[in-house]
């Protein structure tokens, strides 16, 4: 046991050689002191609205062929403006196009710029609760045809005006209503951006570190142990370690242990030190996020056994990295696929409900009800999917995808924890986190840990057969 606990920490030794670990500590370090300078300012309602119109405004205000509407918003009032998300609140919307024509051209896009359209891209926010609309004004028509046109009318602009009431909203806390993002303590970043302190913190925990972060770390990783098993087979220094009275499976299962230990000193920094400084700057403290650390591992150990498996048969390091590359595109295309044809048949199951009870509770991206004819075009069992895969090739797909370590499942796990312990039961449904996993831990840790166990044992077994 001693001797296989010394070639383990060789193997943490030449993990760490070339200084290649502590340069990543150290630009870890420096995204830890960002997430540190990070911080919040609270948003007024007229803040609030002004960003969110504002981002519209950059898209279609200038554009002619959508009637360039532009959208203010003047007299707003909350009747307590200290904590607001538990206010009521008044304002008016205005919609202003540069004629009664291309008031019409917005109109017939489905813009907000009439009172049926606007009822539903407020509704569409969920920020309201007791929202009703009124139109206190609307643009003259613009003429038909052979008509005359009211030359008073249509001299200046087209003006519809809104009065929004509200008698509360769907936010409960100060951490879920908008902020005003702060960067280096002190440099405020557009409100087009504005976030809540828990959409913050689920951005910093999911997509830079668990996500981009966990890609890069796992990228890196593979790099750099991929050399671990060519260099030990290297003639010589094979010669050398296989004369010690250690099993030559002993030693490869020590060279993976001591590629692993490299990513857990990286991700256990990362993941550690984000928790403590999201924790400081925003007080929400949610263990679920300190679980991306096995996770992430599990990802990698899923790839390192690849890369052992290259290297043995190649012993070649340079292989052994791009071999592993194509393993995880094809990892994750398996996966994402399967994940797609299951969505696709759940919204398939849910559109065949609606056409049998006739309750067509489905909106396109306008907030427009869709129709029966659009709900059985959606439906089509035969359409392919992305336009590429044919449908009669799912069972293949999802065939295949069964013997498959889950590494997008172990991803939409890890997401799935870091949102129960961020986000409030809103923001989780507003995310489609409010729906239950598809495979259970069993499954997910099962089915991964036999590919893993099968891949090193074909490793083993070449290992012990090769001569020299």
């Amino acid at each position: 046991m001693r001797k296989l606990l010394a070639f383990l920490k060789d193997s943490y030794r030449e993990a760490v050689s070339g200084w290649v670990l502590q340069a990543m500590l150290v630009l870890i370090g420096l995204f830890l002191l960002l997430v540190l300078s990070t911080s919040f300012r609270q948003l007024t309602l007229q803040q609030v609205l002004d960003g969110q119109f504002g981002f519209i405004n950059t898209f279609v205000g200038s554009n002619p062929q959508l009637g360039s509407p532009k959208i203010t918003v003047e007299n707003a009032v909350e009747s307590n403006p200290v904590e607001p998300w538990s206010s009521g609140h008044s304002f008016d919307i205005v919609v202003t196009c540069p004629t009664p024509a291309d008031y019409e051209k917005a109109k017939k896009s489905g813009l907000p710029v009439d009172k049926a359209a606007m009822s539903r891209m407020m509704k569409s926010i969920k920020l309201f609760e007791g929202l009703t609309v009124e139109e206190v004004t609307t643009p003259p028509p613009a003429p038909k045809g052979n008509e005359k046109p009211d030359e008073k009318a249509s001299a200046g602009p087209a003006v519809a005006r809104f009065h929004i009431t509200a008698t509360g909203t769907t936010i409960t806390e100060r951490r879920e209503w908008p902020h005003q993002l702060v960067v280096f303590f002190a440099v405020p970043v557009t409100t087009f951006l504005s976030f809540s302190p828990r959409d913050g913190a689920y951005l910093a925990e999911n997509y830079l570190v668990s996500g981009i972060g966990g890609w890069i770390f796992c990228l890196l990783a593979v790099v750099i142990t991929a050399a671990f098993i060519p260099n030990m087979m290297a003639k010589g220094a094979l010669d050398l370690i296989v004369s010690k009275p250690v099993s030559r499976v002993g030693l490869l299962v020590c060279k993976y242990l001591g590629g692993l230990t490299f990513m857990v000193l990286l991700t256990s920094f990362a993941v550690v030190g984000v928790y403590l400084m999201v924790g400081v700057r925003t007080g929400i403290w949610a263990p679920h996020f300190l679980a991306a650390i096995p996770l992430l591992t599990l990802q990698f150990a899923i790839l390192y056994a690849v890369s052992t498996l290259i290297g043995t048969l190649t012993r070649n390091s340079l292989v052994a990295i791009l071999g592993t590359l194509m393993a995880w595109f094809l990892l994750f295309a398996f996966g994402a696929i399967d994940n797609r044809i299951h969505e696709r048949e759940k919204e398939n199951e849910k559109l065949s409900e609606m056409l049998r009870t006739g309750r067509f509770e489905d909106f396109d991206e306008m907030g427009r009800p869709q129709s029966r004819e659009e709900l059985i075009a959606r439906m089509d069992p035969n359409r392919p999917l992305w336009s590429i895969i044919p449908a009669s090739s799912f069972p293949v797909w999802k065939a295949v995808n069964l013997v498959l370590p889950r590494m997008t499942q172990i991803d939409d796990r890890a997401g799935r924890l870091i949102a129960q312990g961020v986000l409030t039961d809103r923001q989780q449904k507003a995310r489609g986190w409010d729906q239950p996993a598809r495979e259970s831990w069993a499954e997910l840790i099962g089915v991964t840990g036999l590919f893993i166990g099968v891949i090193l044992g074909l490793a083993s077994w070449r290992f012990v057969t090769r001569d020299g």
